[in-house]
């Protein structure tokens, strides 16, 4: 997120803990994702021991690859492979072609 436009049009994997799904970012005209085809999420910052997301950079998955992970949960540890489309208002933009969960997050039980 520090420099987008070094990473414009190549394709990233990220390693990271999810947050939540999101509409942040879609139908934004300079970077355009429609919300009928796409849903964004969030991250986890991971450069501070707050429980911040990472809304700096925009997570675009199409709707129908999102029905396959609808049963994520906060702090679920993924893997992300996609194209930086647009460095649009500084942030990064990026066509998410591949989510993977590698590691549930654990449950506190409360008795």
């Amino acid at each position: 997120v520090a420099s987008p436009k070094s990473f414009l049009n190549k394709e990233v994997v990220i390693n990271a803990k999810f947050d939540k799904f999101s509409t942040l970012g879609l139908d934004y005209k300079p970077a355009f994702k429609s919300s009928e085809e796409y849903i964004s999420f969030l991250i986890k910052r991971d450069d501070t021991s707050f429980d911040i997301p990472l809304s700096e950079m925009k997570l675009f998955l199409k709707r129908s690859e999102a029905e396959r992970h609808i049963d994520l949960k906060s702090n679920d540890e993924i893997q992300i492979t996609g194209i930086v489309f647009s460095d649009a208002l500084g942030d990064t933009w990026i066509d998410v072609s591949k989510l993977t969960l590698i590691k549930k997050a654990t449950e506190n039980k409360t008795e």
